[in-house]
């Protein structure tokens, strides 16, 4: 016999799984004169795994029934009440009638909780939230911020070298851009008195 990593004891069962089975469960198939079912569950009253003794066994018809068998020792154990029940905010235990009712109808089986644990429970969690928020606006706005500058000064950079091959084109080519300037200056004044004597003559 040894035990597992739960602390059952196991022994070895020709035809098994694995060949190894939980000693409760074949103490339990004893009592009752067959094997048990798969959804059957030997729960320990002491809470010892190790502990087969056939007084210290429970045999649960589902998991469902063991987990609330669980939940009624554990509120015994904690308040001295089966009924009372854990507020998952505050973690005490208190009467189902103080407390608020979620999910179910039963308020044994149902989970109740303290209205003003959930109001601090909500408030904690939004101001935590908010947090959050605010802290990623700000590196958001921060990121944003340093992208639009880089783009400024890519822009601006992109500029200046436009401007300084204009001045190198006007440099360069200096003399021809006065006569062509020149040059439309004339044929613009030769239009425009053009214009004016039409308008006279008329």
């Amino acid at each position: 016999m040894d035990k597992d990593v739960k602390g059952y004891n196991r022994v070895f069962v020709k035809g098994t799984n694995g060949g190894r089975a939980r000693y409760c469960r074949i103490v339990a198939a004893k009592i009752l004169g067959r094997k048990l079912l798969a959804n059957e569950i030997v729960h320990h009253a002491d809470s010892n795994a190790g502990n087969d003794s056939p007084e210290n066994l429970i045999i649960c018809n589902s998991q469902k029934y063991h987990n609330e068998l669980h939940m009624l020792l554990e509120a015994k154990r904690a308040s001295g009440h089966y009924n009372w029940r854990k507020c998952p905010y505050c973690k005490q235990y208190d009467n189902p009638d103080n407390m608020i009712l979620r999910h179910r109808t039963n308020r044994i089986w149902g989970q109740c909780y303290h209205e003003n644990c959930l109001k601090q429970y909500c408030k904690e969690r939004y101001l935590k939230c908010k947090e959050k928020v605010s802290a990623y606006s700000k590196e958001r706005y921060k990121n944003k911020r340093e992208e639009i500058c880089s783009q400024m000064s890519k822009a601006y950079h992109s500029n200046e070298k436009i401007r300084n091959r204009r001045k190198e084109y006007y440099n360069k080519n200096k003399d021809s851009i006065r006569e062509k300037q020149r040059l439309r200056y004339l044929i613009r004044k030769d239009q425009k008195q053009a214009v004016k004597e039409n308008i006279g003559g008329k």
